[in-house]
């Protein structure tokens, strides 16, 4: 009897693995920011410092504002961040669907 080698199922994270999610999270991070009485960072700046792990605070402070808003900051973005018009601004990455359908062939997408 031949085993099947392939994988039954293959479950992914969307987010940064086929879509890309940065558009989304720097609309959020700016509106947020002009709410809370900040000037927002350019959207590369921004997406330098995220990439380099800066913490929140000292994005906040950068962006002219306290640190001590970071709680505030944190609990605002995680109820806006997953709201169905900021959803909208994601793309896929190039070659998500080729590779999609090549996995579709031998396995189940999940």
């Amino acid at each position: 009897m031949v085993q099947n080698t392939h994988p039954q199922h293959i479950v992914f994270d969307l987010d940064g693995t086929l879509l890309d999610t940065s558009k989304r999270h720097y609309v959020v991070y700016e509106l947020l920011i002009r709410r809370l009485k900040g000037i927002p960072l350019e959207q590369k700046r921004y997406w330098t410092l995220k990439r380099s792990r800066t913490p929140t605070g000292e994005i906040l402070t950068l962006s002219g504002l306290d640190e001590s808003l970071t709680a505030r900051y944190n609990t605002l973005f995680l109820s806006m961040i997953e709201r169905k018009n900021y959803l909208n601004l994601d793309s896929l990455y190039p070659g998500s669907l080729p590779m999609l359908s090549l996995l579709a062939r031998n396995t189940k997408l999940s």
